[in-house]
Protein backbone atom coordinates (compact mmCIF):
# COMPACT_ATOMS: atom_id res chain seq x y z
CA UNK A 1 0.00 0.00 0.00
CA UNK A 2 1.66 3.62 -0.66
CA UNK A 3 -0.21 6.86 0.82
CA UNK A 4 0.54 10.14 -0.60
CA UNK A 5 0.53 12.52 1.58
CA UNK A 6 -2.51 14.21 1.09
CA UNK A 7 -4.18 10.69 1.49
CA UNK A 8 -2.45 10.38 4.84
CA UNK A 9 -3.56 13.50 6.13
CA UNK A 10 -7.27 12.73 5.56
CA UNK A 11 -6.54 9.31 7.15
CA UNK A 12 -5.04 11.10 10.12
CA UNK A 13 -7.55 13.92 10.68
CA UNK A 14 -10.60 10.96 10.22
CA UNK A 15 -9.12 9.00 12.93
CA UNK A 16 -8.71 12.36 15.49
CA UNK A 17 -12.20 13.22 14.68
CA UNK A 18 -13.72 10.03 14.64
CA UNK A 19 -16.26 10.91 12.34
CA UNK A 20 -15.80 13.85 9.96
CA UNK A 21 -18.10 15.37 6.68
CA UNK A 22 -16.30 15.91 3.85
CA UNK A 23 -16.95 19.57 3.66
CA UNK A 24 -14.66 19.62 7.31
CA UNK A 25 -12.06 17.61 5.84
CA UNK A 26 -12.09 20.28 2.53
CA UNK A 27 -11.90 22.88 5.24
CA UNK A 28 -9.25 21.56 6.91
CA UNK A 29 -6.87 20.86 4.07
CA UNK A 30 -8.49 23.55 2.09
CA UNK A 31 -8.90 21.82 -1.07
CA UNK A 32 -12.66 21.27 -2.55
CA UNK A 33 -15.30 18.50 -1.61
CA UNK A 34 -14.89 16.91 -4.97
CA UNK A 35 -10.87 16.65 -4.06
CA UNK A 36 -12.02 15.00 -0.58
CA UNK A 37 -14.49 12.77 -2.46
CA UNK A 38 -12.18 11.11 -5.01
CA UNK A 39 -9.40 10.89 -2.54
CA UNK A 40 -11.95 8.97 -0.06
CA UNK A 41 -12.43 6.38 -2.96
CA UNK A 42 -8.32 6.01 -3.41
CA UNK A 43 -8.06 5.26 -0.16
CA UNK A 44 -10.89 2.83 -0.08
CA UNK A 45 -9.67 0.96 -2.62
CA UNK A 46 -5.95 1.17 -0.92
CA UNK A 47 -7.12 -0.14 2.23
CA UNK A 48 -8.76 -3.71 0.82
CA UNK A 49 -6.89 -6.27 3.01
CA UNK A 50 -6.00 -4.11 5.70
CA UNK A 51 -7.08 -4.12 9.48
CA UNK A 52 -8.89 -0.93 9.01
CA UNK A 53 -11.56 0.12 6.75
CA UNK A 54 -13.32 3.28 5.77
CA UNK A 55 -16.61 3.86 6.35
CA UNK A 56 -18.84 6.51 4.74
CA UNK A 57 -22.52 6.95 5.40
CA UNK A 58 -24.70 9.53 4.23
CA UNK A 59 -26.05 12.27 6.09
CA UNK A 60 -23.64 11.09 9.03
CA UNK A 61 -20.30 11.36 7.65
CA UNK A 62 -16.70 9.46 7.08
CA UNK A 63 -15.15 6.87 9.79
CA UNK A 64 -13.11 4.35 10.23
CA UNK A 65 -13.58 0.62 11.35
CA UNK A 66 -10.68 -0.98 13.66
CA UNK A 67 -8.27 -0.41 16.30
CA UNK A 68 -6.40 2.44 17.00
CA UNK A 69 -3.17 -0.38 16.99
CA UNK A 70 -4.22 -1.62 13.78
CA UNK A 71 -3.98 2.07 12.19
CA UNK A 72 -0.99 3.02 13.89
CA UNK A 73 0.97 -0.24 12.35
CA UNK A 74 -1.14 0.68 9.18
CA UNK A 75 1.04 4.32 8.59
CA UNK A 76 4.06 2.81 10.06
CA UNK A 77 3.93 0.08 7.79
CA UNK A 78 3.68 2.56 4.94
CA UNK A 79 6.50 4.64 6.42
CA UNK A 80 8.89 1.73 6.95
CA UNK A 81 8.10 0.30 3.36
CA UNK A 82 9.42 3.89 1.76
CA UNK A 83 12.39 4.25 4.31
CA UNK A 84 15.57 2.72 3.22
CA UNK A 85 19.00 2.72 5.30
CA UNK A 86 21.92 3.69 3.15
CA UNK A 87 24.57 4.26 6.10
CA UNK A 88 25.48 2.74 9.37
CA UNK A 89 23.71 6.59 10.67
CA UNK A 90 20.68 5.81 9.30
CA UNK A 91 20.47 2.14 10.35
CA UNK A 92 21.51 3.83 14.05
CA UNK A 93 18.73 6.53 13.78
CA UNK A 94 15.89 3.72 12.89
CA UNK A 95 17.25 1.77 16.05
CA UNK A 96 16.99 4.81 18.15
CA UNK A 97 13.79 6.23 17.26
CA UNK A 98 11.59 2.50 17.47
CA UNK A 99 12.57 2.23 20.32
CA UNK A 100 11.33 5.33 21.79
CA UNK A 101 8.43 5.06 20.09
CA UNK A 102 7.59 1.34 20.65
CA UNK A 103 8.36 1.56 24.38
CA UNK A 104 8.14 -2.01 25.14
CA UNK A 105 11.07 -3.75 24.08
CA UNK A 106 11.81 -5.12 20.78
CA UNK A 107 13.70 -8.05 19.46
CA UNK A 108 16.98 -8.14 18.14
CA UNK A 109 15.79 -10.04 14.97
CA UNK A 110 13.24 -7.63 14.41
CA UNK A 111 15.81 -5.52 13.58
CA UNK A 112 17.70 -7.81 11.79
CA UNK A 113 15.01 -8.38 9.57
CA UNK A 114 13.44 -4.87 9.06
CA UNK A 115 17.06 -3.25 8.18
CA UNK A 116 18.43 -6.24 6.10
CA UNK A 117 21.60 -6.57 8.64
CA UNK A 118 23.25 -9.24 10.05
CA UNK A 119 23.18 -10.32 13.75
CA UNK A 120 27.15 -9.42 14.02
CA UNK A 121 26.01 -6.11 12.13
CA UNK A 122 23.16 -5.51 14.70
CA UNK A 123 25.48 -5.77 17.48
CA UNK A 124 27.83 -3.57 16.73
CA UNK A 125 24.85 -0.85 16.06
CA UNK A 126 23.46 -1.35 19.55
CA UNK A 127 27.28 -0.69 21.27
CA UNK A 128 27.04 3.00 19.11
CA UNK A 129 23.18 3.71 20.22
CA UNK A 130 24.29 2.57 23.10
CA UNK A 131 26.94 5.09 23.53
CA UNK A 132 24.81 8.26 21.75
CA UNK A 133 21.73 7.64 24.23
CA UNK A 134 24.75 7.97 26.97
CA UNK A 135 25.56 10.85 25.87
CA UNK A 136 22.25 12.24 25.52
CA UNK A 137 20.97 11.18 29.31
CA UNK A 138 19.54 7.55 28.20
CA UNK A 139 19.99 3.99 29.24
CA UNK A 140 19.52 0.87 26.57
CA UNK A 141 18.38 -2.33 28.60
CA UNK A 142 18.71 -5.15 26.87
CA UNK A 143 16.24 -7.65 28.76
CA UNK A 144 16.79 -11.16 28.22
CA UNK A 145 14.26 -13.65 25.70
CA UNK A 146 12.51 -9.90 25.46
CA UNK A 147 14.76 -7.62 23.70
CA UNK A 148 15.78 -4.52 24.03
CA UNK A 149 14.16 -1.35 25.29
CA UNK A 150 15.39 2.27 26.63
CA UNK A 151 14.64 3.04 29.96
CA UNK A 152 12.49 6.46 30.98
CA UNK A 153 10.64 8.21 32.57
CA UNK A 154 7.09 9.28 30.58
CA UNK A 155 7.78 12.70 30.91
CA UNK A 156 11.84 12.12 29.47
CA UNK A 157 11.04 10.71 26.59
CA UNK A 158 9.84 13.60 24.38
CA UNK A 159 12.37 15.76 25.47
CA UNK A 160 14.89 12.49 24.56
CA UNK A 161 13.50 12.24 21.35
CA UNK A 162 13.91 15.70 20.71
CA UNK A 163 17.64 15.54 21.25
CA UNK A 164 17.91 12.59 19.72
CA UNK A 165 16.42 14.45 16.30
CA UNK A 166 19.10 17.36 16.68
CA UNK A 167 21.81 14.66 17.40
CA UNK A 168 21.00 12.99 13.79
CA UNK A 169 20.09 15.69 11.97
CA UNK A 170 21.44 19.09 13.18
CA UNK A 171 22.93 19.82 9.87
CA UNK A 172 19.74 19.73 8.51
CA UNK A 173 18.25 22.96 9.96
CA UNK A 174 18.18 25.47 7.06
CA UNK A 175 16.37 29.56 7.02
CA UNK A 176 14.36 29.74 4.80
CA UNK A 177 12.57 33.11 3.19
CA UNK A 178 8.84 33.11 3.81
CA UNK A 179 7.05 35.90 2.47
CA UNK A 180 8.52 38.70 4.63
CA UNK A 181 10.00 36.59 7.35
CA UNK A 182 12.38 34.26 8.11
CA UNK A 183 11.53 30.42 8.88
CA UNK A 184 13.83 27.53 10.47
CA UNK A 185 13.10 23.79 9.22
CA UNK A 186 14.61 20.65 9.42
CA UNK A 187 15.19 19.10 6.48
CA UNK A 188 15.23 15.83 5.20
CA UNK A 189 14.03 13.70 8.29
CA UNK A 190 12.31 10.58 7.12
CA UNK A 191 8.96 10.50 8.12
CA UNK A 192 8.73 7.34 9.80
CA UNK A 193 10.70 9.21 12.29
CA UNK A 194 8.78 12.71 12.78
CA UNK A 195 5.60 12.49 10.53
CA UNK A 196 4.92 16.14 10.73
CA UNK A 197 7.25 17.41 9.18
CA UNK A 198 6.27 19.43 5.98
CA UNK A 199 7.33 23.49 5.63
CA UNK A 200 3.75 23.83 6.69
CA UNK A 201 3.97 21.99 10.06
CA UNK A 202 7.49 24.03 10.74
CA UNK A 203 5.04 27.42 9.76
CA UNK A 204 2.07 26.94 11.59
CA UNK A 205 3.80 25.46 14.67
CA UNK A 206 6.29 28.57 14.60
CA UNK A 207 3.95 31.20 14.22
CA UNK A 208 1.72 29.94 17.20
CA UNK A 209 4.98 29.47 18.87
CA UNK A 210 6.45 32.92 18.41
CA UNK A 211 3.40 35.10 19.10
CA UNK A 212 3.76 33.17 22.64
CA UNK A 213 7.29 34.11 23.26
CA UNK A 214 6.90 37.82 22.16
CA UNK A 215 3.22 38.04 24.53
CA UNK A 216 5.46 36.23 27.22
CA UNK A 217 8.60 38.14 26.54
CA UNK A 218 10.71 35.21 26.75
CA UNK A 219 13.73 35.40 24.98
CA UNK A 220 15.53 32.67 24.25
CA UNK A 221 19.01 31.58 21.52
CA UNK A 222 18.04 29.91 18.13
CA UNK A 223 19.25 26.51 19.44
CA UNK A 224 17.05 26.70 22.20
CA UNK A 225 13.98 27.64 19.89
CA UNK A 226 14.70 24.84 17.23
CA UNK A 227 14.55 22.72 20.73
CA UNK A 228 10.80 23.69 21.16
CA UNK A 229 9.91 23.71 17.69
CA UNK A 230 10.83 20.06 17.21
CA UNK A 231 9.00 19.75 20.77
CA UNK A 232 5.94 20.35 19.46
CA UNK A 233 6.11 19.20 16.61
CA UNK A 234 7.03 15.83 18.06
CA UNK A 235 3.70 15.94 20.08
CA UNK A 236 1.88 14.14 16.92
CA UNK A 237 3.94 10.99 17.62
CA UNK A 238 2.07 10.60 20.77
CA UNK A 239 5.52 9.59 22.75
CA UNK A 240 3.54 10.34 26.44
CA UNK A 241 0.07 9.02 27.92
CA UNK A 242 0.16 10.26 30.72
CA UNK A 243 -2.81 12.71 32.08
CA UNK A 244 -1.64 14.02 35.67
CA UNK A 245 1.47 15.99 37.25
CA UNK A 246 1.78 16.49 41.01
CA UNK A 247 2.52 20.45 39.65
CA UNK A 248 0.39 22.48 36.74
CA UNK A 249 1.78 24.42 34.04
CA UNK A 250 1.29 28.29 35.08
CA UNK A 251 -1.47 29.45 33.18
CA UNK A 252 -0.15 31.59 30.12
CA UNK A 253 1.74 27.67 29.26
CA UNK A 254 -1.71 26.00 29.59
CA UNK A 255 -3.77 28.58 27.71
CA UNK A 256 -0.54 28.00 25.08
CA UNK A 257 -1.13 24.05 25.06
CA UNK A 258 -4.13 24.02 24.50
CA UNK A 259 -4.23 26.22 21.66
CA UNK A 260 -1.84 24.22 20.23
CA UNK A 261 -3.32 20.95 20.70
CA UNK A 262 -6.64 22.74 19.16
CA UNK A 263 -4.29 23.58 16.21
CA UNK A 264 -2.26 20.00 16.20
CA UNK A 265 -5.58 18.13 16.04
CA UNK A 266 -4.10 16.31 20.08
CA UNK A 267 -6.37 15.92 23.05
CA UNK A 268 -5.52 18.41 26.27
CA UNK A 269 -3.67 17.05 28.69
CA UNK A 270 -2.41 18.85 31.74
CA UNK A 271 0.69 16.01 32.44
CA UNK A 272 1.87 17.00 28.61
CA UNK A 273 1.02 20.92 29.50
CA UNK A 274 3.30 20.31 32.35
CA UNK A 275 5.77 18.58 31.11
CA UNK A 276 6.30 21.22 27.95
CA UNK A 277 6.54 24.02 30.79
CA UNK A 278 9.48 21.73 32.17
CA UNK A 279 10.74 22.07 28.60
CA UNK A 280 10.51 25.52 28.29
CA UNK A 281 12.09 26.55 31.71
CA UNK A 282 15.23 24.25 30.87
CA UNK A 283 15.72 26.09 27.99
CA UNK A 284 14.80 30.01 28.92
CA UNK A 285 17.70 28.80 31.81
CA UNK A 286 20.13 27.70 29.36
CA UNK A 287 19.64 30.93 26.91
CA UNK A 288 20.22 32.95 30.35
CA UNK A 289 22.79 31.48 31.57
CA UNK A 290 24.53 31.61 27.68
CA UNK A 291 23.50 35.18 27.64
CA UNK A 292 25.28 35.71 30.85
CA UNK A 293 28.22 34.34 28.94
CA UNK A 294 28.20 36.45 26.18
CA UNK A 295 27.76 40.09 28.36
CA UNK A 296 31.04 39.38 30.48
CA UNK A 297 32.81 38.28 27.53
CA UNK A 298 31.23 42.11 25.66
CA UNK A 299 32.91 43.60 29.02
CA UNK A 300 36.04 42.30 28.66
CA UNK A 301 36.27 43.19 24.89
CA UNK A 302 35.17 46.50 25.72
CA UNK A 303 37.84 47.11 28.17
CA UNK A 304 40.26 45.81 25.80
CA UNK A 305 39.58 47.95 22.80
CA UNK A 306 39.52 51.41 25.17
CA UNK A 307 42.92 50.33 26.96
CA UNK A 308 44.63 47.64 24.45
CA UNK A 309 46.03 45.50 27.38
CA UNK A 310 47.89 42.88 26.62
CA UNK A 311 47.43 40.60 29.80
CA UNK A 312 43.49 41.38 29.24
CA UNK A 313 43.67 40.03 25.30
CA UNK A 314 45.14 36.80 26.89
CA UNK A 315 42.00 36.86 29.24
CA UNK A 316 39.49 37.15 26.54
CA UNK A 317 41.15 34.05 24.20
CA UNK A 318 41.14 32.28 26.92
CA UNK A 319 37.59 32.53 28.19
CA UNK A 320 36.34 32.11 24.35
CA UNK A 321 38.24 28.99 24.43
CA UNK A 322 36.49 27.83 27.47
CA UNK A 323 32.74 29.03 26.54
CA UNK A 324 33.50 27.17 22.81
CA UNK A 325 34.57 23.85 24.98
CA UNK A 326 31.53 24.04 26.87
CA UNK A 327 29.06 24.54 24.03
Amino acid sequence: MKLDPRERAILEYIHAHQTVTISEIAKHLKVSNKTVSNTLKAIDFSLKGSDVVLIRKPNVGVSLKGSDEAFVRLLEAELVSDFVPETQQDRLAFIVFSLLKKKEAISKQTFIQQLFISKSTLEKDLTKVKQILEELGATLTVISKKGILIELAEAERQSIFVACLDYFYHENWKIIQDEDRFLQILQNVPKIFLSKNEVEDFKRIADLLTDFLTSEKIVIRDESYQFLLLYLLASSEKLMTFDSFEVKAEEAVRKFWKKFTKLAVLDFSEGAATAFSAFLTLHKQKSEKHNDEERKIKRILDRITRNSNEQLLDVVVNHIREAIARA
